[in-house]
């Protein structure tokens, strides 16, 4: 399971297990009521692994899980793997704006600095990037362990080397993207039609398994976390509220909890009939609502 970094690690798995534990606790009299579920992922092995790990979590025989859909044909859950004009932007765009960064004096410094470590003053941008992988990813498999690829930087080292991956996102799907909140308005559709639903009397859970770049394209069409100015290639914004450390790191989920108010202002509970939309991304919930986009403005981008 920890052959490759493209698989779950037994620490994303119980990341997931523990996660569907707090669903169950949390919202029990639901589940116990509910008249439908559906639980799918995109068909890589870490979101297959982690909705099995989420069901088991929940722990109810019920609970099955759906195929996942082949890669290319998605629609929902990861739609810009099947979007050519997003596909051919994202090849460039993104790209010139870190090669802008890499002139400034922040980037400059980091490299300078790292390279002094190491004792190799011909260390690519690539090379430091990678670096930085080992580092992170190591720290966040083996938590309670000492890692050794993180001496090589220093704290305004990491900070420069976030912002870049905030840059690098903030082009891809984010606000500075010309289709990451139309894409992030397709999962947000099937949402309303999902709570829609459950107004009209069918108790429903529906989950989904995605991708960071997805999570933050919803983010994107939700409104949230944004710049103003947006971030850019000029100069390390360090105030910036786009922090793609903060907005999707490992295990990030987005609950909406549909409740509906009986007379005299009682809850009749979570998931049932209409009212506000509860958004919470781990343990920080928040109140949105999104704009009106709709699938026909999807359908008009890939013609």
């Amino acid at each position: 399971m920890d052959s490759t970094w493209t698989y779950l690690t037994k620490e994303g798995h119980q990341e997931l297990l523990l996660l569907g534990q707090r669903v169950r606790e949390r919202f029990s009299p639901l589940l116990g009521s509910l008249d439908t579920f559906q639980f799918r992922s995109t068909d890589t092995q870490r979101t297959r692994e982690s909705t099995r790990a989420f069901v088991e979590g929940l722990e109810d025989s019920k609970f099955t899980i759906e195929e996942p859909i082949p890669d290319g044909q998605y629609d929902v859950i990861r739609p810009y793997r099947s979007c050519e004009k997003y596909i051919q932007l994202n090849k460039t765009t993104h790209d010139i704006a870190l090669e802008k960064f890499r002139s400034t004096k922040d980037y400059q410094q980091m490299l300078t600095g790292v390279r002094q470590r190491v004792g190799l003053p011909d260390l690519t941008h690539q090379n430091v990037t990678g670096l930085y992988d080992l580092c992170r990813y190591y720290r966040a498999y083996a938590v309670d362990r000492r890692n050794a690829w993180c001496s090589v930087f220093g704290n305004e080292d990491l900070k420069v080397l976030e912002f870049i991956e905030d840059l690098s996102d903030q082009y891809d799907c984010g606000y500075s993207s010309p289709y990451g909140a139309k894409l992030g308005a397709i999962p947000l559709r099937n949402l309303y039609e999902n709570l829609e639903a459950s107004v009209n009397g069918s108790y429903r859970i529906t989950g989904y398994f995605t991708h960071d770049t997805m999570i933050e394209m919803i983010v994107t069409a939700l409104g949230l976390y944004h710049d103003y100015p947006a971030i850019n290639s000029l100069e390390m914004n360090r105030d910036r509220k786009w922090r793609t450390s903060l907005l999707a790191p490992f295990a990030t989920n987005l609950m909406v909890v549909l409740n509906k108010c009986q007379e005299g202002g009682r809850a009749r509970g979570a998931g049932a009939g209409a009212g506000l939309v509860g958004v919470s991304r781990r343990s920080r919930p928040r109140t949105a609502r999104p704009p009106p986009l709709t699938l026909d403005t999807y359908s008009a981008i890939n013609k």
